[in-house]
């Protein structure tokens, strides 16, 4: 065997007999070496979990590793709350590191210049939140533009988010371009502006879940969703006293061609508006499949009516904007031929 053969025979046998690097148990709060969230996040590696004691945080934190967990403790009547504070003008969390889950934690009362705080930030893809609350934030959770993968949310709670930004608002839950969006056994409560649940994803799957403006509530649309696939099932949307036009719980919109299945079953239509109510506002192609949902007197189960109408208007919106901007390109030609 020649020198270089043995030095690679050497280095393998030394890779096998090396130990596995084991995830870690990084543990926080008050007595222990981590005291808050942020410090955490500056020692973990790829796969540890982070276990965050009962107690309230004014702290933020920017995780930056896969494949993380990030828990709070197994008792809800002890929580952990981090509240009132944000990193990176963004969010309590910022998320940037792939496969990452938040489990059995708090986050409340997130706020920014920019009017967009959010309790969670997501900048990585496949974030899967579970047993988590979220309550008085500008926008609980918000996934970051070009983010694809799946966002998956089972067994939450979100009360009192959402906000107005100037003329155009700030949605509970923001997913602008992931493949796919799960929410099971979740509920949206008393959303304060706007829409719920905001989303352009290749499938959304709404599951066993609750959307109630109650008393106080002023959303929008519930569930706004362009793009591809949907399934809601099993699922209720309670429109309050204070619920704000324009009246549909579930919106989609897909205008040129096939938008992918629509399903709806099982599913309620509550409404305290004093107005007629749309459980589905379906501006899409593509099959459509409803059973055994339950609307009240004066509402409607599925308004269809409306596609070309919307394409039509689409379209000239689309012709004033060529038209403006050739006009501006015809401008500045102008000047640029002037001889002075």
């Amino acid at each position: 065997m020649n020198f270089f053969a043995a030095a690679v025979v050497a280095v393998l046998a030394g890779l096998l007999a090396a130990e596995p690097v084991m995830a870690a148990v990084l543990k926080v709060g008050p007595g222990e070496a981590l005291a808050v969230p942020s410090q955490a996040a500056r020692v973990a590696g790829d796969g540890d979990t982070v276990a965050i004691a009962p107690g309230e945080y004014y702290d933020c934190a920017v995780w930056r590793q896969d494949r993380l967990t990030i828990a709070g403790p197994d008792d809800p009547a002890t929580p952990a709350v981090l509240t009132d504070t944000t990193c990176q003008g963004k969010a309590v969390f910022v998320v940037g590191g792939r496969g990452v889950t938040i489990r059995r934690l708090t986050f409340a009362r997130a706020r920014v210049p920019d009017g967009n705080g959010a309790g969670i930030r997501a900048e990585g893809a496949d974030l899967t939140v579970a047993d988590s609350r979220f309550v008085d934030n500008q926008s609980a959770i918000l996934v970051a533009d070009g983010v694809a993968g799946t966002l998956a949310i089972a067994d939450s709670t979100f009360e009192r988010n959402g906000a107005m930004r100037g003329e155009s608002c700030v949605a509970t839950l923001h997913a602008a371009a992931v493949a796919v969006l799960r929410i099971e056994r979740s509920a949206f409560l008393a959303t304060r502006a706007c829409d719920v649940v905001r989303a352009a994803a290749a499938r959304v799957e709404v599951l066993d879940s609750r959307f109630d403006d109650g008393a106080d509530g002023a959303s929008q649309r519930m569930l706004a969703v362009g793009g591809g696939s949907l399934l809601v099932r099993g699922s209720r949307f309670a429109r309050g006293p204070h619920s704000a036009p324009p009246d549909i719980a579930i919106a989609r919109r897909h205008l040129w061609g096939d938008g992918g299945a629509l399903e709806v079953r099982d599913t309620t239509l509550a409404n305290a508006t004093g107005r007629p109510a749309v459980l589905v506002h379906n501006l899409a192609g593509g099959p459509v499949r409803l059973g055994g949902n339950r609307v009240g007197a004066g509402d409607v189960e599925l308004d269809d009516s409306g596609l070309w109408l919307a394409r039509a208007r689409s379209l000239a919106r689309a012709a004033v904007d060529d038209a403006r901007a050739l006009a501006g390109r015809a401008k500045r030609a102008v000047w640029r031929a002037l001889p002075f």
